[in-house]
């Protein structure tokens, strides 16, 4: 299981709970508003398969779904945790920043503020892309866009679209 996958699933059963992975300690932990709940360690350390709990200052539970949704990305290999690259689309005119945005099927730009305000919240509203869909709108020719400067990668905690 990806981990974006993961983040999604865990943020429908209980929108306080996100997965991060700690790649310093080669753990996933399961996180509750900035505080981590629990973590499961991955097998190449001196602490492998070995699960930690940590008193929670908020009360926070978890329910059974949430702990099987991190077996389950702990039992993905490392290797295959990663999503696809998703990128932002950015136009500039040196004063003000656009951003590319698909409203349903159509492609709109918006200030940068008003993309990240209402983005999220709006049904069919898609402000990432993957490669491929990079590729395609290169292809279409609808955008006279110096793409090598417009495309900027998306850190995997914005990658929510």
């Amino acid at each position: 299981m990806k981990l974006n996958e993961a983040n999604k699933k865990v943020k429908n059963l209980n929108g306080d709970f996100s997965f991060q992975i700690d790649e310093y300690n080669h753990c996933i932990d399961l996180c509750s508003k900035d505080a981590t709940l629990v973590s499961i360690y991955d097998d190449d350390t001196d602490t492998g398969n070995e699960f930690y709990m940590y008193p929670s200052k908020d009360g926070a539970t978890c329910d059974y779904e949430v702990i099987k949704l991190l077996i389950q990305l702990h039992e993905t290999p490392v290797s295959e945790r990663d999503g696809e690259d998703r990128f932002k689309v950015f136009v500039t005119n040196g004063k003000i920043r656009q951003q590319l945005v698909r409203l349903g099927n159509v492609y709109l730009f918006w200030d940068e503020r008003t993309a990240e305000s209402y983005g999220g919240e709006l049904d069919h509203c898609k402000a990432c892309f993957t490669k491929q869909e990079i590729y395609e709108l290169k292809a279409s020719h609808d955008f006279n866009l110096d793409w090598n400067k417009a495309l900027e990668k998306v850190v995997d905690d914005e990658a929510d679209d």
